[in-house]
């Protein structure tokens, strides 16, 4: 299994191309951090489960 977070990346702030370990750290540098990272993530993911409890079920009977 690869990391996806560790290919080649341009960082846009320093406009210098890295690899690896130094790839990954500036994605997560650029994107504000592990932790914004994961609120970001839980706000996306809370949001796309309210969304599919809000579709009527396939089992529900048609009136």
């Amino acid at each position: 299994m690869s990391d996806s977070f560790c290919t080649p990346y341009v960082n846009p702030r320093t406009e210098t191309l890295t690899f690896g370990g130094a790839a990954r750290n500036g994605r997560i540098k650029t994107l504000g951090g592990m932790d914004e990272i994961i609120g970001s993530t839980i706000a996306k993911v809370v949001d796309s489960l309210l969304v599919e409890a809000d579709k009527p079920s396939k089992r529900a009977k048609k009136r």
